[in-house]
């Protein structure tokens, strides 16, 4: 048990400096009106199902899917979850009793299945030589745009600092930008922040991730939209030479993990209303939609009602939107959304 008595000491010296300002969220008066008992100043709540009435009270009866607007089909490549280790040797056991293996303190190993490989094992995060290889093959595929979902460091949450925490993101970045000309549309993952999930929607306090986003991806996008990356870490942008716009959401907002959004849990500081305002924009200018997130609405860790308003507009535009990108879940799934008003499948 020794070993984890300093990977304890790491996690408290990370997480709770930032939760000091938030006290009062473990309070009982806050958490009995979290959870609807009574009445607090602390907790901000909307009602779900005027939501769903106000959003629906226009859905086309029966919506006829809107066609892309290209001269041909787009090459579409998505990744996902990268979680990069700057620390990851060749050859250690993938076996130990940290977070992470395959490091310089994991055991070594005889036992072929337990040795980590050049390009990785599936028990350790991704050694950087693989990235590498991965924007090679980017390279020869020249797809016409790239969906990038965030959660690029690596899964160490204990031993992190803000100083270093974009050195995973600025890697893939620049390997991407010289090796591939086209179009990148990327989002926050919930391990991009320091501490892990929590951001902060109502001050400055995640600016410097925000804005080190907004300039790495100025030529991905236009100006406006790495403005508004850099100031909310959400966006918008119709792919060049089409009526697709890509909109890039951010899911600290839909992340129960971010203590931040206790106090706000139904539509965390503008966000959703941003969301109904592009789509709306969407539909009268003739363009398609596809969303971009990292926690998706049914996951494990998502907000219940960001989920269910989130899906509700998907209900409603439902004629514009031509796909959802999530990733988090570290394999590949789908999801059907029904219907908030027969229940049939959208």
């Amino acid at each position: 048990m020794t070993k984890f008595k300093p990977l304890c000491q790491q996690m408290m010296d990370t997480f709770v400096p930032e939760i000091k300002g938030l006290a009062y969220l473990f309070n009982g008066t806050t958490q009995c009106a979290a959870r609807g008992f009574c009445s607090s100043p602390h907790i901000i709540t909307d009602s779900d199902a005027e939501f769903v009435k106000r959003v629906l009270k226009d859905k086309p009866v029966f919506p006829e899917p809107r066609p892309y607007n290209t001269t041909k089909p787009l090459k579409l490549l998505v990744f996902t979850d990268a979680h990069l280790d700057f620390g990851y040797i060749e050859g250690k056991s993938r076996k130990c009793n940290m977070v992470i293996c395959c490091r310089k303190d994991s055991p070594d190993t005889d036992i072929p299945e337990d040795k980590a490989g050049k390009f990785g094992h599936d028990h350790c995060d991704l050694p950087p030589v693989t990235a590498e290889s991965f924007v090679n093959e980017v390279e020869k595929l020249q797809p016409d745009l790239i969906f990038w979902l965030g959660d690029n460091p690596a899964h160490d949450v204990y031993d992190q600092k803000k100083e270093t925490q974009m050195d995973h993101f600025y890697f893939i970045a620049r390997l991407l930008k010289k090796k591939y000309k086209g179009k990148v549309y990327t989002i926050l993952g919930n391990h991009e922040s320091f501490p892990m999930s929590q951001f902060d929607f109502k001050t400055t306090t995640h600016k410097w991730l925000t804005e080190s986003y907004g300039k790495e991806m100025l030529g991905w996008v236009d100006e406006e939209a790495a403005k508004m990356m850099a100031k909310y870490g959400y966006y918008s942008q119709v792919h060049p030479g089409t009526n697709l716009k890509v909109i890039g959401l951010n899911n600290y907002a839909n992340d129960f993990c971010n203590l931040y959004i206790w106090g706000n849990s139904t539509v965390p500081f503008g966000q959703m209303a941003w969301l109904e305002k592009e789509l709306k924009k969407s539909e009268d200018n003739h363009e398609v939609v596809m969303l971009l997130g990292h926690i998706a609405p049914q996951s494990k860790t998502s907000t219940y009602s960001w989920s269910y308003r989130y899906s509700t507009l998907i209900d409603r535009y439902s004629r514009i939107i031509r796909g959802q990108f999530f990733g988090h879940m570290h394999y590949d799934y789908f999801f059907i959304t029904n219907s908030k008003i027969d229940r049939l499948p959208i």
